[in-house]
Protein backbone atom coordinates (compact mmCIF):
# COMPACT_ATOMS: atom_id res chain seq x y z
CA UNK A 1 0.00 0.00 0.00
CA UNK A 2 0.96 3.47 -0.24
CA UNK A 3 0.06 7.01 1.33
CA UNK A 4 0.29 10.45 0.06
CA UNK A 5 2.36 13.37 2.19
CA UNK A 6 3.35 17.17 0.62
CA UNK A 7 3.55 15.87 -2.61
CA UNK A 8 5.19 12.87 -2.07
CA UNK A 9 4.14 9.37 -2.16
CA UNK A 10 5.17 6.18 -0.40
CA UNK A 11 5.20 2.62 -1.48
CA UNK A 12 4.48 -0.45 0.79
CA UNK A 13 4.13 -4.18 -0.40
CA UNK A 14 1.84 -4.89 2.72
CA UNK A 15 -1.28 -6.58 1.42
CA UNK A 16 -4.36 -4.67 2.62
CA UNK A 17 -7.31 -7.37 3.77
CA UNK A 18 -10.24 -7.33 1.43
CA UNK A 19 -13.49 -7.24 2.81
CA UNK A 20 -14.89 -10.46 3.91
CA UNK A 21 -16.45 -12.78 1.11
CA UNK A 22 -19.93 -14.16 1.45
CA UNK A 23 -18.28 -17.45 3.19
CA UNK A 24 -16.78 -15.44 5.45
CA UNK A 25 -12.93 -15.75 5.05
CA UNK A 26 -11.07 -13.20 4.15
CA UNK A 27 -8.19 -13.09 0.76
CA UNK A 28 -5.04 -10.98 1.33
CA UNK A 29 -4.48 -9.12 -2.12
CA UNK A 30 -2.26 -6.59 -3.33
CA UNK A 31 -2.91 -3.02 -3.56
CA UNK A 32 -2.62 -2.17 -7.35
CA UNK A 33 -0.52 -0.62 -9.06
CA UNK A 34 -1.87 2.31 -11.70
CA UNK A 35 -0.13 5.36 -12.48
CA UNK A 36 -0.71 8.61 -11.89
CA UNK A 37 -0.81 11.45 -14.42
CA UNK A 38 1.78 13.82 -13.75
CA UNK A 39 3.88 11.99 -11.49
CA UNK A 40 7.23 12.38 -13.58
CA UNK A 41 10.64 12.92 -11.23
CA UNK A 42 13.55 15.22 -12.73
CA UNK A 43 16.37 13.25 -15.08
CA UNK A 44 19.09 11.07 -13.09
CA UNK A 45 17.60 11.99 -9.78
CA UNK A 46 18.29 8.58 -7.64
CA UNK A 47 15.75 7.21 -5.10
CA UNK A 48 14.77 8.43 -1.83
CA UNK A 49 17.10 6.89 0.79
CA UNK A 50 15.31 5.11 3.34
CA UNK A 51 16.19 7.46 6.03
CA UNK A 52 13.83 10.23 3.17
CA UNK A 53 10.93 7.96 4.11
CA UNK A 54 8.23 8.01 6.13
CA UNK A 55 6.89 4.60 8.34
CA UNK A 56 4.49 3.13 5.84
CA UNK A 57 0.79 3.54 7.78
CA UNK A 58 -1.44 0.88 7.67
CA UNK A 59 -4.82 1.72 6.12
CA UNK A 60 -7.84 -1.16 6.54
CA UNK A 61 -10.76 -1.20 4.00
CA UNK A 62 -13.79 0.77 5.39
CA UNK A 63 -11.65 3.69 7.32
CA UNK A 64 -10.82 6.62 6.13
CA UNK A 65 -7.20 8.16 7.32
CA UNK A 66 -6.10 11.45 7.56
CA UNK A 67 -3.14 12.63 5.22
CA UNK A 68 -1.11 15.51 5.85
CA UNK A 69 -1.75 17.07 2.59
CA UNK A 70 -4.78 16.07 0.30
CA UNK A 71 -3.97 18.48 -2.43
CA UNK A 72 -0.87 16.38 -4.02
CA UNK A 73 -3.54 13.76 -5.85
CA UNK A 74 -4.82 16.70 -7.90
CA UNK A 75 -2.04 15.66 -10.57
CA UNK A 76 -0.07 19.03 -9.97
CA UNK A 77 3.40 19.19 -9.60
CA UNK A 78 5.10 20.31 -6.64
CA UNK A 79 8.61 21.27 -7.29
CA UNK A 80 10.49 21.05 -3.80
CA UNK A 81 8.58 17.53 -3.44
CA UNK A 82 11.40 14.53 -3.63
CA UNK A 83 10.27 12.03 -6.08
CA UNK A 84 7.66 9.25 -5.50
CA UNK A 85 7.27 5.64 -6.11
CA UNK A 86 9.78 3.14 -7.20
CA UNK A 87 13.10 4.48 -9.46
CA UNK A 88 13.95 1.89 -12.49
CA UNK A 89 17.87 2.38 -11.99
CA UNK A 90 19.68 4.50 -14.93
CA UNK A 91 16.42 5.41 -16.29
CA UNK A 92 15.05 9.34 -16.01
CA UNK A 93 11.14 8.29 -14.76
CA UNK A 94 9.39 6.76 -12.10
CA UNK A 95 6.92 4.63 -11.48
CA UNK A 96 4.21 6.25 -9.27
CA UNK A 97 3.17 4.35 -6.61
CA UNK A 98 0.20 2.32 -6.23
CA UNK A 99 -3.27 4.68 -5.09
CA UNK A 100 -4.43 3.48 -2.42
CA UNK A 101 -7.65 3.57 -0.42
CA UNK A 102 -6.71 6.31 1.35
CA UNK A 103 -5.22 8.18 -1.20
CA UNK A 104 -8.35 7.52 -3.36
CA UNK A 105 -10.61 9.11 -0.45
CA UNK A 106 -8.68 12.03 -0.13
CA UNK A 107 -8.57 12.70 -3.72
CA UNK A 108 -12.43 12.12 -3.87
CA UNK A 109 -12.80 14.92 -0.35
CA UNK A 110 -10.30 17.29 -2.66
CA UNK A 111 -12.39 17.05 -6.10
CA UNK A 112 -15.37 18.02 -4.69
CA UNK A 113 -14.13 20.62 -2.14
CA UNK A 114 -12.55 21.98 -5.54
CA UNK A 115 -15.93 21.46 -7.40
CA UNK A 116 -17.95 22.59 -4.48
CA UNK A 117 -15.71 25.75 -4.68
CA UNK A 118 -16.03 26.51 -8.88
CA UNK A 119 -19.90 25.79 -8.67
CA UNK A 120 -19.93 28.08 -5.99
CA UNK A 121 -18.28 30.78 -7.65
CA UNK A 122 -20.64 30.51 -10.79
CA UNK A 123 -23.40 30.92 -8.49
CA UNK A 124 -22.41 33.76 -6.72
CA UNK A 125 -21.19 35.41 -10.36
CA UNK A 126 -25.36 34.82 -11.62
CA UNK A 127 -26.56 35.64 -8.14
CA UNK A 128 -27.28 39.48 -8.72
CA UNK A 129 -29.47 37.88 -12.12
CA UNK A 130 -31.42 35.59 -9.43
CA UNK A 131 -32.08 37.99 -6.85
CA UNK A 132 -33.38 40.76 -9.50
CA UNK A 133 -35.78 38.10 -10.76
CA UNK A 134 -37.30 37.54 -7.48
CA UNK A 135 -36.55 41.23 -5.88
CA UNK A 136 -38.89 44.12 -5.51
CA UNK A 137 -37.35 45.89 -8.94
CA UNK A 138 -39.42 42.97 -10.82
CA UNK A 139 -42.81 43.28 -9.03
CA UNK A 140 -45.25 43.38 -10.30
CA UNK A 141 -45.51 40.60 -12.86
CA UNK A 142 -48.71 39.11 -12.86
CA UNK A 143 -52.77 41.18 -12.52
CA UNK A 144 -53.29 42.38 -9.29
CA UNK A 145 -56.65 41.74 -7.86
CA UNK A 146 -58.61 44.23 -5.78
CA UNK A 147 -61.10 42.82 -2.82
CA UNK A 148 -64.34 44.86 -2.44
CA UNK A 149 -65.97 43.84 0.50
CA UNK A 150 -69.20 44.95 -0.63
CA UNK A 151 -71.87 44.27 -3.37
CA UNK A 152 -70.85 45.52 -7.04
CA UNK A 153 -72.73 49.26 -7.36
CA UNK A 154 -71.95 50.51 -4.19
CA UNK A 155 -69.52 53.44 -3.19
CA UNK A 156 -66.79 50.87 -2.63
CA UNK A 157 -67.08 48.96 -5.63
CA UNK A 158 -67.35 51.77 -7.60
CA UNK A 159 -64.30 53.59 -6.20
CA UNK A 160 -62.09 50.98 -6.67
CA UNK A 161 -63.08 50.90 -10.57
CA UNK A 162 -62.64 53.77 -11.06
CA UNK A 163 -59.27 54.33 -10.09
CA UNK A 164 -58.07 50.64 -11.22
CA UNK A 165 -57.20 51.55 -15.21
CA UNK A 166 -54.61 54.29 -13.61
CA UNK A 167 -53.33 52.36 -11.34
CA UNK A 168 -52.56 49.80 -14.14
CA UNK A 169 -51.25 52.25 -15.92
CA UNK A 170 -48.49 52.83 -13.85
CA UNK A 171 -47.70 49.34 -13.39
CA UNK A 172 -48.02 47.97 -16.45
CA UNK A 173 -50.11 44.60 -15.25
CA UNK A 174 -54.21 44.69 -15.53
CA UNK A 175 -56.10 45.65 -12.05
CA UNK A 176 -58.96 42.97 -11.26
CA UNK A 177 -61.73 43.74 -8.73
CA UNK A 178 -63.33 41.09 -7.16
CA UNK A 179 -66.59 41.82 -4.83
CA UNK A 180 -66.54 39.78 -1.54
CA UNK A 181 -69.69 40.88 0.27
CA UNK A 182 -71.30 38.88 3.55
CA UNK A 183 -71.16 40.10 7.10
CA UNK A 184 -70.37 43.50 6.32
CA UNK A 185 -66.99 42.36 5.16
CA UNK A 186 -66.21 40.47 8.10
CA UNK A 187 -65.83 37.00 5.83
CA UNK A 188 -62.92 38.81 3.42
CA UNK A 189 -61.74 40.44 6.04
CA UNK A 190 -60.68 37.06 7.49
CA UNK A 191 -59.63 35.38 4.32
CA UNK A 192 -57.55 38.44 3.81
CA UNK A 193 -55.59 38.01 6.87
CA UNK A 194 -54.00 34.49 5.73
CA UNK A 195 -53.61 36.09 1.98
CA UNK A 196 -49.93 35.74 0.65
CA UNK A 197 -47.90 38.70 1.46
CA UNK A 198 -46.64 38.93 -1.88
CA UNK A 199 -48.57 42.47 -2.93
CA UNK A 200 -50.90 40.86 -5.83
CA UNK A 201 -54.24 40.76 -3.08
CA UNK A 202 -55.23 44.08 -1.95
CA UNK A 203 -58.34 44.99 -0.18
CA UNK A 204 -60.21 47.85 -0.05
CA UNK A 205 -63.41 49.05 1.81
CA UNK A 206 -64.59 52.60 4.22
CA UNK A 207 -62.35 52.57 6.93
CA UNK A 208 -63.26 52.31 9.74
CA UNK A 209 -65.38 49.74 8.99
CA UNK A 210 -63.40 46.71 9.78
CA UNK A 211 -61.98 48.61 13.10
CA UNK A 212 -66.10 48.12 13.98
CA UNK A 213 -66.65 44.47 13.40
CA UNK A 214 -63.79 44.01 15.66
CA UNK A 215 -65.74 45.37 18.41
CA UNK A 216 -69.24 44.30 17.22
CA UNK A 217 -67.83 40.68 17.04
CA UNK A 218 -65.56 39.31 19.21
CA UNK A 219 -64.97 36.25 17.24
CA UNK A 220 -63.37 37.39 14.43
CA UNK A 221 -60.42 36.16 13.33
CA UNK A 222 -58.39 39.19 11.86
CA UNK A 223 -56.62 42.56 13.20
CA UNK A 224 -56.84 45.71 11.31
CA UNK A 225 -53.86 46.74 12.97
CA UNK A 226 -52.35 43.74 11.25
CA UNK A 227 -52.96 44.40 7.60
CA UNK A 228 -50.70 46.92 5.64
CA UNK A 229 -51.74 49.91 4.91
CA UNK A 230 -50.78 51.28 0.91
CA UNK A 231 -53.08 54.39 0.00
CA UNK A 232 -56.14 56.04 0.65
CA UNK A 233 -57.40 58.68 -2.06
CA UNK A 234 -60.93 59.62 -0.77
CA UNK A 235 -62.62 61.30 2.27
CA UNK A 236 -65.83 61.33 3.00
CA UNK A 237 -68.84 62.37 5.57
CA UNK A 238 -72.00 60.31 5.82
CA UNK A 239 -75.39 62.34 4.30
CA UNK A 240 -78.81 62.14 6.48
CA UNK A 241 -81.26 61.39 2.94
CA UNK A 242 -84.57 61.32 2.90
CA UNK A 243 -87.13 61.07 -0.22
CA UNK A 244 -87.71 63.92 -2.34
CA UNK A 245 -91.67 63.93 -1.48
CA UNK A 246 -90.79 63.62 2.42
CA UNK A 247 -89.49 66.67 4.92
CA UNK A 248 -87.81 69.78 3.38
CA UNK A 249 -85.57 70.70 6.17
CA UNK A 250 -83.56 68.66 8.97
CA UNK A 251 -85.32 70.44 11.36
CA UNK A 252 -88.95 69.05 10.51
CA UNK A 253 -86.86 65.42 10.04
CA UNK A 254 -85.90 66.14 13.98
CA UNK A 255 -89.63 67.33 15.03
CA UNK A 256 -91.17 63.88 13.12
CA UNK A 257 -88.31 61.93 14.98
CA UNK A 258 -89.30 62.81 18.40
CA UNK A 259 -92.84 62.61 17.28
CA UNK A 260 -92.52 58.67 16.64
CA UNK A 261 -89.96 56.26 16.31
CA UNK A 262 -88.86 56.39 12.36
CA UNK A 263 -87.28 53.34 10.13
CA UNK A 264 -83.44 54.31 9.11
CA UNK A 265 -81.32 52.41 6.77
CA UNK A 266 -77.90 51.37 7.21
CA UNK A 267 -75.35 50.06 4.97
CA UNK A 268 -74.72 46.92 6.65
CA UNK A 269 -74.10 46.40 10.84
CA UNK A 270 -70.82 47.07 11.77
CA UNK A 271 -70.52 49.71 9.21
CA UNK A 272 -69.36 53.41 9.44
CA UNK A 273 -72.28 54.20 8.90
CA UNK A 274 -73.72 52.33 11.49
CA UNK A 275 -71.39 54.11 13.75
CA UNK A 276 -72.67 57.48 12.97
CA UNK A 277 -75.72 57.08 12.67
CA UNK A 278 -75.97 55.46 16.58
CA UNK A 279 -73.91 58.59 17.42
CA UNK A 280 -76.57 60.96 15.81
CA UNK A 281 -79.66 58.73 17.17
CA UNK A 282 -78.25 59.33 20.49
CA UNK A 283 -77.38 63.48 20.52
CA UNK A 284 -79.93 63.94 18.84
CA UNK A 285 -82.47 61.43 21.59
CA UNK A 286 -84.83 60.17 18.93
CA UNK A 287 -85.70 56.49 18.35
CA UNK A 288 -85.11 54.67 15.29
CA UNK A 289 -85.98 51.21 13.95
CA UNK A 290 -82.46 50.24 11.94
CA UNK A 291 -82.59 48.01 8.90
CA UNK A 292 -79.22 46.75 7.75
CA UNK A 293 -77.98 46.28 3.92
CA UNK A 294 -75.24 44.70 1.92
CA UNK A 295 -74.00 47.71 1.40
CA UNK A 296 -75.47 51.58 0.26
CA UNK A 297 -76.95 50.40 -2.72
CA UNK A 298 -79.74 48.57 -1.21
CA UNK A 299 -80.28 50.82 1.71
CA UNK A 300 -80.60 54.09 -1.59
CA UNK A 301 -82.80 51.98 -3.24
CA UNK A 302 -85.09 50.73 -0.61
CA UNK A 303 -85.55 54.91 0.39
CA UNK A 304 -86.33 55.90 -2.90
CA UNK A 305 -89.13 53.14 -3.36
CA UNK A 306 -90.34 54.60 -0.21
CA UNK A 307 -89.91 51.71 2.14
CA UNK A 308 -87.62 53.74 4.77
CA UNK A 309 -88.27 56.86 6.46
CA UNK A 310 -84.25 58.04 5.90
CA UNK A 311 -81.19 56.30 5.47
CA UNK A 312 -77.50 57.53 6.32
CA UNK A 313 -74.96 56.83 3.72
CA UNK A 314 -71.73 58.22 2.26
CA UNK A 315 -71.97 61.74 0.50
CA UNK A 316 -71.17 60.54 -2.92
CA UNK A 317 -73.44 57.58 -2.93
CA UNK A 318 -76.73 58.74 -3.34
CA UNK A 319 -75.45 61.21 -6.06
CA UNK A 320 -77.56 60.17 -8.84
CA UNK A 321 -80.64 59.63 -7.39
CA UNK A 322 -79.93 63.17 -5.85
CA UNK A 323 -79.07 64.51 -9.32
CA UNK A 324 -82.55 63.02 -10.42
CA UNK A 325 -84.63 64.95 -8.06
CA UNK A 326 -85.92 61.55 -6.03
CA UNK A 327 -83.72 62.05 -3.13
CA UNK A 328 -83.02 65.03 -0.75
CA UNK A 329 -79.81 65.49 1.04
CA UNK A 330 -80.71 67.30 4.93
CA UNK A 331 -77.06 67.23 6.96
CA UNK A 332 -73.64 66.46 6.00
CA UNK A 333 -72.12 64.49 9.24
CA UNK A 334 -69.20 66.46 9.37
CA UNK A 335 -66.53 69.24 10.26
CA UNK A 336 -66.58 71.16 6.87
CA UNK A 337 -69.26 71.58 4.42
CA UNK A 338 -68.45 68.84 1.51
CA UNK A 339 -67.12 70.81 -1.79
CA UNK A 340 -69.53 69.38 -4.05
CA UNK A 341 -72.58 69.88 -1.64
CA UNK A 342 -71.74 73.49 -0.35
CA UNK A 343 -75.97 74.02 -0.20
CA UNK A 344 -75.82 71.04 2.39
CA UNK A 345 -75.68 72.42 5.82
CA UNK A 346 -73.63 70.86 8.92
CA UNK A 347 -74.52 70.20 12.48
CA UNK A 348 -72.76 73.38 14.08
CA UNK A 349 -74.55 75.76 11.19
CA UNK A 350 -78.13 74.66 12.88
CA UNK A 351 -77.00 74.55 16.30
CA UNK A 352 -76.53 71.11 17.02
CA UNK A 353 -73.22 69.05 18.29
CA UNK A 354 -72.88 66.41 17.04
CA UNK A 355 -69.84 63.44 16.35
CA UNK A 356 -68.41 62.80 12.96
CA UNK A 357 -66.39 60.07 11.82
CA UNK A 358 -65.10 60.58 8.11
CA UNK A 359 -64.69 57.57 6.29
CA UNK A 360 -61.77 56.83 4.35
CA UNK A 361 -61.12 54.87 1.17
CA UNK A 362 -58.05 53.46 0.17
CA UNK A 363 -56.31 49.72 -0.25
CA UNK A 364 -53.97 47.85 2.41
CA UNK A 365 -51.87 44.87 1.46
CA UNK A 366 -52.00 41.49 4.04
CA UNK A 367 -49.80 41.20 6.95
CA UNK A 368 -46.41 41.58 6.62
CA UNK A 369 -46.05 42.53 3.09
CA UNK A 370 -42.30 43.56 2.21
CA UNK A 371 -41.58 47.21 2.35
CA UNK A 372 -40.51 47.60 -1.19
CA UNK A 373 -43.79 46.04 -2.64
CA UNK A 374 -45.63 48.57 -0.71
CA UNK A 375 -43.69 51.61 -2.22
CA UNK A 376 -44.29 50.60 -5.41
CA UNK A 377 -47.47 50.24 -4.61
CA UNK A 378 -47.90 53.66 -2.97
CA UNK A 379 -46.29 55.38 -6.25
CA UNK A 380 -48.14 53.43 -8.92
CA UNK A 381 -51.88 54.93 -6.25
CA UNK A 382 -50.26 58.33 -6.05
CA UNK A 383 -49.74 59.09 -9.43
CA UNK A 384 -52.80 57.59 -10.52
CA UNK A 385 -54.95 60.31 -8.04
CA UNK A 386 -53.19 62.87 -10.59
CA UNK A 387 -54.10 61.14 -13.87
CA UNK A 388 -56.28 64.58 -15.31
CA UNK A 389 -58.99 61.97 -16.27
CA UNK A 390 -59.47 60.61 -13.07
CA UNK A 391 -59.67 63.65 -11.14
CA UNK A 392 -62.10 64.61 -13.86
CA UNK A 393 -64.16 61.44 -13.14
CA UNK A 394 -64.01 62.11 -8.97
CA UNK A 395 -65.58 65.63 -10.08
CA UNK A 396 -68.41 63.85 -11.91
CA UNK A 397 -68.80 61.41 -8.69
CA UNK A 398 -68.79 64.56 -6.17
CA UNK A 399 -65.68 62.44 -4.66
CA UNK A 400 -63.46 64.52 -2.31
CA UNK A 401 -60.12 63.23 -3.39
CA UNK A 402 -58.18 63.53 0.13
CA UNK A 403 -54.75 61.54 -0.52
CA UNK A 404 -52.85 59.09 2.17
CA UNK A 405 -49.58 57.39 1.89
CA UNK A 406 -48.77 54.48 3.35
CA UNK A 407 -47.36 56.01 6.53
CA UNK A 408 -50.40 58.81 7.52
CA UNK A 409 -52.74 55.46 6.62
CA UNK A 410 -51.12 53.87 8.99
CA UNK A 411 -51.69 56.86 11.78
CA UNK A 412 -55.55 57.13 10.47
CA UNK A 413 -55.61 53.09 11.32
CA UNK A 414 -54.09 53.79 14.78
CA UNK A 415 -55.97 56.90 16.05
CA UNK A 416 -59.16 55.03 15.33
CA UNK A 417 -58.93 52.55 17.68
CA UNK A 418 -59.43 54.39 20.54
CA UNK A 419 -62.39 56.70 19.20
CA UNK A 420 -64.62 53.02 18.24
CA UNK A 421 -63.61 51.23 21.00
CA UNK A 422 -65.06 54.42 23.07
CA UNK A 423 -68.81 53.50 21.58
CA UNK A 424 -68.35 50.00 21.04
CA UNK A 425 -71.11 48.96 23.41
CA UNK A 426 -73.64 50.87 21.23
CA UNK A 427 -72.36 48.90 18.08
CA UNK A 428 -74.42 46.22 19.39
CA UNK A 429 -77.91 47.67 19.90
Amino acid sequence: MSVSARGVTFRSDRRVPSPVSPRGSRRPQRASFRPSPGAIAPPNRPPPSPAQREPDRPCLAGRIVRLPSPSVHLGWPVPSAPPAGRHLGGSSRIIPAPRTLAAVVTQGLVRRRFLGTALGGALTLAAPGLTRAAGPSSFPRKPIKIIVTADAGGGEDTEARGIAPYVQKHLGVNVLIENQPGAGGKIAFEKFQRTEPDGYTLITYTFPKSIIIEYLDKTTRYRTRDFTPVYAWSRSNQLLLVHADAWKSFDEFVKAARAKTLAGGLSGRGSTTHLVGLLAVEELGIKVNWVPYEGSPGAIAALAGKHLDFTIALANSGVPLIRAGKLRPLLLLGDARDPYLPEVPIPKDLGYTLTSLPALRGVEAPPHTPPAVVKVLEDAFARAVTEPAYVEWTKKRLMVIHPLGAGDFATAVREAYPKVEKFQAMLKE
